[in-house]
């Protein structure tokens, strides 16, 4: 079972399921929170004006404008370091899909995957014409290309789920 934290305006909200995109090079979450001065040197610098103050006031992404081409300028304009080069890999977001996606119901649209530079995003034709949406998510960078161009906004950006294996052993 994982566990995470959401704070008390989240937790007011009911906003249980809602998961806070930081900046690529974010450093862990609670580290982040301890370290960040909420300065937005980190936003002024984005040229693409992606990172804008979230709940808490501190800094988050938002795809609703482009996506991020992770040009680090918002890594070389903070001044705390909560935003550091060393982390590896810089990004554990993904693109996902909901039912809403016109393709999936019966209407032509390809927006997403005609933006898509990593060609993460598919589309397969199945009986009657509806396409089958497919993301390849080891090939999804995250960037948010995506979440703008979608007319149903029906995509969004989240944190990549890590399966845990579990183990039992019998003795």
């Amino acid at each position: 079972m994982e566990t995470r934290t959401i704070n008390r305006k989240q937790f007011i909200r009911g906003q249980f399921g809602q998961l806070t995109i930081r900046p690529p090079w974010s450093i862990d979450e609670v580290l982040f929170a301890e370290i960040c001065s909420q300065c937005f040197d980190c936003a002024r610098a984005c040229p693409s004006h992606l990172i804008v103050k979230g709940v808490g006031g501190y800094p988050e992404m938002s795809f609703l404008r482009q996506g991020c081409d992770f040009c680090e300028a918002c890594v070389s304009a903070c001044p705390e370091k909560s935003l550091s080069l060393e982390i590896d890999p810089c990004w554990q977001q993904v693109a996902d899909i909901s039912n809403n996606c016109f393709a999936s119901r019966g209407i032509i649209c390809r927006s997403c995957g005609e933006v898509c530079e990593t060609e993460a995003i598919k589309f397969k034709l199945t009986v009657a014409g509806v396409s089958q949406i497919n993301i390849n998510t080891t090939v999804c960078n995250g960037c948010g290309e995506c979440v703008h161009v979608c007319p149903a906004h029906a995509i969004k950006i989240q944190k990549k789920t890590i399966r845990k294996q579990v183990v039992t052993s019998y003795e």
